[in-house]
């Protein structure tokens, strides 16, 4: 299979991510590289690079427990706790 370099917008589209995040995670050496394309400004990237870190993405993603079976989390834990906040607010706003 021949190699085809894709452009910045386009490993923008095909990852969902932004300039300026690809630019974080190739610094934190946790996304592909780019390659020079001959003129100073001019980069790309590799499409099977990119492919494999979706797929390693994908797999990371499904290897953690699913979050299906959790509890949704609240910021107050039980009602005596939540009506202490109410409680407090109202002693803040004098009622």
């Amino acid at each position: 299979m021949a190699q085809r370099f894709l452009r910045l917008h386009e490993v923008q589209t095909r990852t969902g991510l932004a300039r300026a995040t690809i630019y974080l995670r190739i610094s934190n050496g946790t996304f592909p590289s780019s390659v020079p394309l001959g003129s100073p400004h001019a980069v790309g990237w590799l499409d099977s690079e990119i492919d494999q870190w979706i797929s390693a993405q994908v797999d990371a993603a499904r290897d953690q427990p699913s979050r299906g079976n959790r509890r949704p989390t609240t910021a107050v834990s039980d009602d005596s706790d939540r009506d202490d906040c109410l409680l407090d607010r109202n002693q803040r706003v004098g009622r």
